[in-house]
This record gives structure tokens, C-alpha cells and sequence, in this order.
């Protein structure tokens, strides 16, 4: 096997701010040249960054030596780092009152924002109507320790609206009350729920040749039988066994082979 060999590739340092302006501040009066600076100041790219810079603060006959190193870099973003920190926000308020955004509704939103606040956006970005996805890439490596991928779990309106403050206050004074009242421990306390159990398994991810349409894997069959089952546990870890409702009009014990010991098995055709 050929051996991987990973290319480092070397980066060139940033031009350093202050040694731009001393350097260019020098050039200005007159005391040194172009390379001179360049090789005083051990700035890379030497004299094509000096003369950029040079030229930009050159205001009429005098010189202005009052200047403030800004990137090039800098110089070219879109929005300022307030409205880039609003925008961040807006779009986590978004998801956290479950109306998130997906990455094209964001870009879209983003142009909006930009052509509202009058920024001079790439042609691209007036053509279709939306952002390109080099900034979106930015955006997400920008903010990467608040910003993540995700598959929302669906949720109705009434839960969403019934889930607020006043009303899990209330829950849970309730709660205390009873506890209070009826002395329950820990033990006492369970917590039930529901799950559909297929008689299809998920396939796995296989190896298949590259550009094949369609790829099979063998199974029970394509549409098995939907069985509920209801499993129970308490506050300090302790189980039941659990309750399998099968989608049958009358119950067999054979249904329940291979169950854990203990559990229940009832019938039900709808």
C-alpha cells in the first residue's frame, strides 16, 4: 500500500499593524524608500501591502500620518461585527421558538438583510436572490461553538403554546403539594410511555460499487406490522415488565416468546 503523505503548506504571517504604520509613516516623510522599508520592518509582501496602504492615506499636497492599519481582509466584509452578532441571534431565536431555519431560508434571509441595510453584495448574491454558500461556510466556521446542523423534532402548536413558564410553575407546585399530602417517596414515583415497535429491522450502511442507482438489502419483508410497547420506571431506576399490544383482534401466548420474564400481552385490531 502507497503510503499518505499529508503537504503542509506554509502560510504566510499577517502584516503586522504597527510595523505597517511606522513603516509607512517613514515613507511618507520622505526618510526611506519603498524596499528600504520593507526590509527594516521585515514586513511580507513588503513593498506591494507599503504601497497599497501609501497610496490610500495620501490626502491632497500634505501627508496624513494619522492613519489606522485596517485589513484587507476587513476592509472587504459585507457586514460590520454588530450586525453579524444580530444576525447570529436573530437566527438562534428563530430555532429556539421552534421556527429554525434551513440553510437556504437563511441565505435568502441574509440577502435580505444586506439589501435593507444597502451593502454592496457580490453580483451572485442579486442574482439568485440569496447568499452564497462561501459565506454561509464563513458564517458557520465564524461561529462554530454556537452553531450546528440539526433534524428538529416535529411539534404541534398546542405543545409548543403549553409549554411555558406559568404553566410548569404550576406543574410542579402541584407536585409539591401532593408530596407533600400523600408522603410519596422516590419509589412511588413512575414515569410511563409508549413506543411502536416494527417487525422490519433498519437495514445498515453496506458497500456498494460507486454509481449505483438503487442499492438492496434482504429483509423480513418491506411493510411489517406496527407493535406498541408500554414500559414504565420509576425515580430510582426500578422497571416493570413491560405491556405488548399487538395489532390483533385476540391474544396468543406465543406471541410472547423470547419476551422478558413477567410481561403482559394483550390485543387490539385498530
Amino acid at each position: 500500500m502507497a503510503r499518505i503523505r499529508n503537504k503542509e503548506y506554509k502560510k504566510n504571517e499577517a502584516v503586522g499593524p504597527d510595523n505597517i504604520q511606522k513603516a509607512a509613516a517613514k515613507i511618507l516623510s520622505g526618510e526611506v524608500s519603498f524596499r528600504k522599508a520593507a526590509v527594516v520592518y521585515n514586513e511580507k509582501p513588503c513593498k506591494t501591502t507599503l504601497n497599497r496602504h501609501v497610496s490610500t492615506f495620501k490626502k491632497g499636497e500634505q501627508p496624513n500620518f494619522n492613519f489606522k492599519y485596517v485589513s484587507k481582509i476587513q476592509s472587504r466584509k459585507i457586514f460590520t461585527d454588530d450586525e453579524d452578532r444580530l444576525l447570529v441571534d436573530y437566527i438562534l431565536q428563530a430555532s429556539k421558538y421552534h421556527y429554525g431555519l434551513t440553510i437556504n431560508s437563511a441565505r435568502t434571509l441574509v440577502c435580505e438583510y444586506a439589501s435593507t441595510n444597502k451593502k454592496d453584495v457580490p453580483s451572485d448574491w442579486e442574482h439568485e436572490k440569496k447568499a452564497g454558500k462561501d459565506w454561509h461556510i464563513g458564517l458557520k466556521r465564524r461561529h462554530s461553538a454556537v452553531f450546528s446542523l440539526r433534524k428538529p423534532e416535529a411539534t404541534c402548536l398546542s405543545r409548543a403554546t403549553s409549554f411555558t413558564k406559568d404553566n410548569v410553575n404550576k406543574f410542579y407546585d402541584n407536585f409539591e403539594s401532593i408530596l407533600q399530602r400523600k408522603n410519596f417517596t422516590a419509589s412511588d414515583i413512575y414515569n410511563l410511555d409508549e413506543s411502536g415497535l416494527s417487525t422490519v429491522h433498519v437495514p445498515p450502511k453496506v458497500i456498494a460499487g460507486k454509481g449505483i442507482k438503487q442499492v438492496s438489502q434482504m429483509t423480513s419483508g418491506e411493510r411489517g406490522k406496527l407493535v406498541t410497547m408500554i414500559s414504565a420506571v420509576n425515580a430510582i431506576g426500578n422497571t416493570v415488565p413491560p405491556l405488548f399490544v399487538f395489532p390483533r383482534k385476540f391474544f396468543k401466548d406465543h406471541m410472547l416468546k423470547g419476551a422478558p420474564p413477567g410481561t403482559i400481552g394483550a390485543a387490539n385490531p385498530s
